[in-house]
């Protein structure tokens, strides 16, 4: 279908900007024709529609969601993650273990006895509950939450016709809860997204270099291309988190073919797991790419029904498991899809994921800056979460060899029914994070005062993309190998950088890295440092915002430059970098809770 523009008002100011130019000369001419060229923001797609509501849900209508809590000694938290990312203090990278950490910061047990007591009073089945005590998994009929929390259920509908339970008004909690400081989350479904796009192999296709099918990338290609030759392979293990089930014996396949080493994938189901394979590309695609980077002996496959509420369930089973130093999610919603109060619950699991040393590394989407399903201008959640680091996509270019030769954001303006690009924006929810606060960004599209998405980029150009295995998924290469792209392939690859770069610091034991912001960050506003660990990207757009030198909300800091970056952050762990940058995020850092 074809993209058509809605004439805003900034649309026709800048048409009015266009016929001004004409009269101009010299400084002037160029400078009228430099604010002119900006890209609209361009009108979704005419048949784009939100989700309906279908029907209201029968009072007997069984509802999961959950009870929370909120963490206790939330100053004492935030001067202890403070300290843990400060080089300068002796706390410096000391993690806490989950244990430690739930003996410090959960909730009380009398207040999660008290919570139980709450849903036993009110007729509420308890089917999880959590060693962190900040979430008490439950269920209740459709009029027990409406008599509770002044909330109807209803049936709701995607644009993609699949159907989900959500509450049709903002839930409020009632007096013997809200007394306890607690909150109800998960009432409303919605399925969250995967970003996986299919190659299209038509005429229009960008050219590419890589030695696959179609010009797709392999495994040796692109650790060619992001200078990861030199790293030893075999990476610390690595955590995913999917809402899909696949068949796990592909990643076998795939290793055969590539002469790649065969993970352990252990499985973990969390609320019953996840066993539709509708979106078993999305599965195999992180598996897959984690291995074609990082190799790691074992890769930890969560999975949970498709809904943000056990995706909290997820998030904080990976946090209280404490199995790994790094996650990957390719999974997301916009933020005005859920609530604010929602978006701080999973703020306070993300915070816990800190201060063990655990990375999340989030994919931003695949709609570009129209990031609500393409419907809407918005950012990717949890990319914008403050303690999570968002990954944009890239259209990755090399030479005859596959070494690297350059990048631009992906964007495609011509895909049907939206048009398909890396995700990127500034957040509504999330005042901007004091790693950022510093930033000497170019661009004047950069926010001063929210939160900027995307932190990082990789290759991500389903046209530029990798030829991966999966026997339950279509693509055009057939027999289950196809060529696959998205944000969703540059994500687990910066979490499988992670796992090297922590392989590559460790000896006996592993050492984590931690959350990569304040390293990333850091290295950002140090031009050597940046230079050599980073790849810049500095052409291309998502629809709107403009790639530029050093920061911007199309690409962040650009692609990883592998050996360069373990080089560059092993000096930031080991303190032998200008801390200023990190000094300021020290003083002023507070987005605990």
């Amino acid at each position: 279908m074809v993209l058509k523009r809605k004439w805003t008002s900034k649309a026709r100011v800048l048409s009015a900007m266009r016929k001004t130019c004409a009269g101009l000369t010299g400084t002037f001419l160029l400078t009228c024709l430099l604010m002119a060229a900006a890209p609209l923001k361009a009108q979704d797609s005419t048949n784009a529609a939100p989700d309906i509501t279908v029907k209201a849900a029968d009072d007997s209508q069984s509802v999961r969601f959950a009870l929370t809590l909120k963490l206790r000694n939330q100053d004492e938290l935030s001067r202890e993650l403070k300290s843990m990312y400060n080089p300068l203090n002796p706390n410096y990278h000391h993690f806490l273990s989950a244990s430690d950490f739930e003996s410090r910061f959960a909730p009380s047990t009398d207040d999660y006895s008290a919570l139980k007591a709450f849903a036993a009073k009110h007729g509420l089945q308890i089917t999880r509950e959590h060693a962190g005590h900040t979430m008490l998994s439950v269920s209740g009929s459709a009029a027990a939450v409406r008599d509770l929390f002044k909330a109807n259920m209803v049936w709701r509908q995607t644009k993609e016709g699949k159907q989900y339970l959500a509450a049709d008004a903002t839930p409020t909690a009632p007096s013997d809860l809200s007394s306890l400081g607690g909150g109800v989350v998960g009432l409303n479904q919605t399925p969250l997204r995967p970003s996986v796009v299919p190659t299209h192999h038509s005429a229009n296709s960008k050219p590419s270099a890589g030695s696959g099918p179609y010009g797709l990338y392999t495994p040796s290609d692109i650790r060619t291309a992001y200078n990861l030759n030199s790293i030893e392979n075999g990476g610390e293990p690595v955590a995913l988190v999917e809402f899909s089930g696949a068949n796990y014996s592909d990643a076998a396949v795939y290793a055969s073919n590539y002469n790649l080493p065969n993970p352990t994938l252990t499985q973990i189901a969390v609320d019953g797991g996840n066993t539709d394979t509708t979106n078993a590309v999305e599965v195999m695609l992180d598996i897959e790419m984690v291995m074609a980077i990082s190799s790691p002996s074992n890769i930890y496959v969560y999975t949970a029904p498709n809904s943000f509420g056990d995706g909290l369930d997820m998030l904080l089973q990976i946090a209280e498991d404490d199995h790994v130093g790094q996650v990957s999610t390719s999974w997301g919603l916009c933020e005005q899809e859920i609530t604010q109060e929602a978006a701080s619950d999973e703020n306070e699991i993300l915070t816990q994921m800190a201060a063990e040393g655990i990375a999340l590394f989030a994919a931003t989407g695949d709609y570009g800056y129209n990031g609500c399903g393409g419907m809407a201008e918005g950012v990717s959640d949890p990319a914008s979460q403050p303690y999570a680091t968002g990954v944009g996509a890239t259209t990755l270019t090399t030479s005859s060899s596959q070494g690297y030769s350059g990048e631009s954001v992906w964007y495609d303006a011509d895909t049907s029914p939206y048009p398909s690009g890396s995700g990127g924006g500034i957040s509504e929810y999330w005042p901007i994070p004091d790693y950022q606060a510093g930033v000497k960004a170019v661009s004047s599209q950069f926010s001063k005062t929210m939160r900027n998405v995307p932190d990082v980029t990789a290759d991500g150009d389903p046209d530029t993309g990798f030829y991966i295995y999966c026997s339950q998924c279509t693509a055009d290469g057939g027999a289950g190998w196809g060529g696959w792209g998205g944000t969703s392939a540059a994500a687990p690859q910066w979490a499988a950088v992670w796992s090297l770069i922590s392989k590559a610091l460790s000896h006996t034991t592993e050492v984590r890295v931690g959350f990569a912001n304040p390293a990333l960050y850091s290295i950002g506003e140090s031009s050597l440092g940046y230079a050599n660990a980073m790849h810049d990207v500095t052409t291309g757009n998502n629809g709107y915002y403009n790639a530029v030198t050093g920061y911007d909300n199309a690409s962040g800091w650009g692609s990883y430059n592998g050996a360069g970056l373990l080089q560059q952050v092993s000096a930031w762990k080991k303190k032998r970098v200008s801390i200023t940058p990190v000094i300021r995020y020290i003083l002023s850092h507070d987005q605990a809770g």
